[in-house]
């Protein structure tokens, strides 16, 4: 494996992150279509008013930290005078594209970092292909840069042969980062700090690098919101229902297979058995263990909260690729060691790889890249023949702005408002066209679906220039778009 061993070690990892960046720019340019629905939307959101329309507008629960970042990209296109489209949209999703690169580029150094080149490489590799992670590459969440900056700080805090304090400082300083961009981060706090055990004074700069992120946070707060540290607060107030004393006993949460399913689902056997066998050199590598125990740690955490989410497990997904890297390497070393064999060790990797590969290149097809994408479409139909449509739909699936502009009037109703009967008939009264999805739900049946027949709605086929092919109370519904999305129009 010398090969692994020599320059020509940077052709290889140039090879990957070359693959993984065509890989999300293929999938960005034919699948991805609308915007995701709640943080995506909010933070891009945010971003957007305050460049386009000079509006510090945002929920209280949001940190503006992320938000920043996607700033850079919308002044350049404001610069540029580039109108709202999916062009407009792509270009804020290719920032979030520039963060998942710079995860794989960071990966590989904590790779090599903590056990060697060849286990940097291969954890690119193997991060590279997988699904959750370049699912939530393809959004406007904060995960993935939220990843980034934590990766940093696992990078900067694992020692060196000279425990340079400055970068225990700079450790401490994107972790903070980290956590100003997506606050549970935090749980993740507590097992970084154990690459300071026996490193005191480090451990110091860590903490000053932190607090003084720490600090910049209350400091952003106040001048957005008024108040120090409120969407810190706010943001922790409003997740405490998650907690398990609360809403959820200890015995339903330890029942709970979610995340174990989701790694099942994630990441072939191959990994998961490469993963378990990284424990046996972490008994005499220091910086292996801390990592597994960083994992385990995260994990944990997020096991025992009652508000689940797989792309919650993104901040661990480079952890379990470089314990996996870590375990295709210590097998390939004891086959070389045990049996004199370097052919054989070779040919296990080169077996290992492709088997690898297969598996994450069939689980693209369970990507939702799309999930809104019928209403886009819709409403490029219908501006075709009315050039002030009022839209009724949940704000966060219509692409707003992103893709419209200021052209576009879209009254929000969302499911969780179906059942309030006095609401749902005065948006629909207002409205003209109507987007709808979960229409076996009781409130749909009970409230949406008389005020649909009150103001005569009906559903409508847009391929067919916007021909009636049904009434409602037949209760037919067409179902043209993905995820059953449904089109009515008011009609005159």
């Amino acid at each position: 494996m010398q090969l692994f061993k020599s320059k020509k070690s940077l052709l290889f990892l140039g090879l990957i992150i070359l693959f993984g960046l065509l890989l999300k720019q293929y999938l960005l340019f034919t699948e991805v279509k609308g915007f995701l629905l709640g943080d995506p939307y909010e933070y891009a959101s945010m971003a957007y008013k305050v460049v386009f329309n000079n509006k510090w507008e945002a929920w209280g629960i949001r940190s503006w930290f992320y938000s920043f970042f996607l700033m850079i990209p919308l002044m350049i296109m404001k610069w540029l005078k580039v109108l709202p489209g999916r062009f407009f949209m792509n270009m804020l999703i290719e920032t979030q594209i520039i963060f998942s690169v710079s995860c794989l580029i960071v990966t590989y150094f904590i790779g090599k970092k903590i056990n060697n080149t060849f286990t940097g490489i291969i954890s690119v590799f193997f991060l590279t292909l997988n699904t959750l992670f370049n699912r939530w590459s393809l959004s406007t969440t904060s995960d993935i840069p939220a990843v980034l900056f934590y990766l940093l700080a696992i990078y900067f805090s694992i020692p060196n042969s000279n425990k340079k304090t400055v970068s225990s400082f700079f450790g401490g300083l994107f972790m903070g980062i980290s956590f100003g961009i997506r606050y549970q981060v935090i749980f993740s706090f507590i097992p970084i700090c154990f690459f300071y055990l026996k490193r005191f004074k480090n451990f110091l700069y860590f903490l000053l690098g932190f607090i003084i992120v720490f600090l910049l946070i209350g400091s952003v707060d106040q001048l957005i919101y008024g108040d120090l540290f409120h969407s810190l607060i706010a943001n922790f107030k409003y997740n405490s229902y998650v907690i398990p004393a609360r809403d959820y006993n200890l015995i339903s949460l330890i029942n709970n297979k979610f995340y174990f399913n989701s790694i099942l689902f994630y990441f072939s056997l191959i990994e998961i058995f490469l993963m378990i066998i990284s424990l046996i050199p972490s008994f005499y590598k220091k910086n292996i263990f801390i990592i597994i125990f960083n994992f385990i740690f995260t994990f944990a955490i997020y096991y025992f909260l009652s508000l689940k989410n797989d792309r919650f497990l993104v901040l661990v997904v480079p952890l379990i690729c470089i314990m996996s890297a870590i375990g295709l390497d210590f097998i390939k070393f004891q086959i070389i060691k045990m049996f004199q064999l370097p052919l054989m060790s070779l040919a296990f990797v080169i077996i290992t790889l492709p088997l690898v590969l297969f598996f994450h290149i069939h689980k693209i097809e369970y990507m939702d890249l799309h999930p809104f994408g019928g209403v886009i479409d819709g409403i490029y139909e219908i501006l075709k023949y009315d050039k002030k449509p009022q839209v009724v739909a949940p704000a966060y699936a219509t692409g707003g702005e992103f893709y419209f502009g200021e052209n576009l009037k879209v009254i929000n109703l969302d499911s969780p408002d179906w059942n309030n009967k006095v609401l749902v008939n005065s948006v629909l009264e207002k409205g003209k066209y109507f987007f709808v999805w979960n229409i076996y739900s009781p409130d749909f049946k009970k409230n949406v679906l008389p005020a649909l027949r009150n103001y005569k709605y009906s559903v409508f086929h847009l391929y067919d220039k916007l021909e009636t092919i049904t009434d409602i109370n037949n209760h037919v519904i067409y179902d043209r778009y993905v995820n059953q999305i449904y089109l009515f129009k008011k009609q005159e």
